[in-house]
């Protein structure tokens, strides 16, 4: 992969969107903010697109910083992997 740096992060839903998947994990090379903007707007995931589609809003609850969209890709899949977003999501370690 090149040079460029890129985030790794996790979305919460307020309510499942699916059985009881209420996360999301993605990575962004062009910020995490911008990202945001580009899913509320229906252009993002698939799933996000899903979720907003019937109602279902999100937080930022989560977001890493790598100094290459390697290494961001890498932690994403890794997130995935073992458990997904719920495991690191400070919303549901409160519950």
């Amino acid at each position: 992969m090149n040079g460029e740096s890129a985030q790794v992060y996790v979305l919460h839903f307020d309510r499942p969107y699916w059985s009881n998947c209420q996360h999301y994990v993605g990575y962004t090379k062009i910020g995490v903010q911008e990202r945001l903007r580009v899913h509320r707007a229906g252009n993002g995931s698939k799933l996000v697109k899903y979720a907003m589609s019937r109602g279902i809003n999100f937080s930022l609850v989560h977001v890493e910083n790598f100094d290459t969209v390697g290494e961001a890709r890498r932690r994403e899949r890794q997130i995935k992997k073992n458990g997904g977003g719920g495991k690191i999501c400070p919303l549901c370690k409160r519950k």
